[in-house]
């Protein structure tokens, strides 16, 4: 069965009602498309981390006020916290 793609949009309940009337096959091809289509918009949108440290790195380089071990500042953080 070939469906053709209406432009206008419709409601979550009337997709719901148009799911109902395909087959099994259908439905599992229809799955596939929105798997395959999900997939590829997650790719898309995922943040690449290395770019985002490279955008951040050396932003705490050179600070007088935080120590050069990062353990010792995390430390003294928690500290004063306590």
């Amino acid at each position: 069965m070939l469906m053709s793609v209406d432009p206008k949009p419709i409601s979550p309940q009337q997709l719901l009602q148009l799911a109902q009337a395909l087959s099994p096959s259908e439905i599992r091809w229809l799955q596939k498309a929105l798997d395959q289509t999900l997939a590829r918009l997650t790719a898309s949108t995922k943040p690449k981390y290395r770019e985002i440290l490279k955008r951040t790195f050396g932003m705490w380089a050179n600070r007088d006020d935080i120590p050069a071990d990062g353990v010792d500042y995390v430390v003294q953080i928690r500290h004063t916290r306590r």
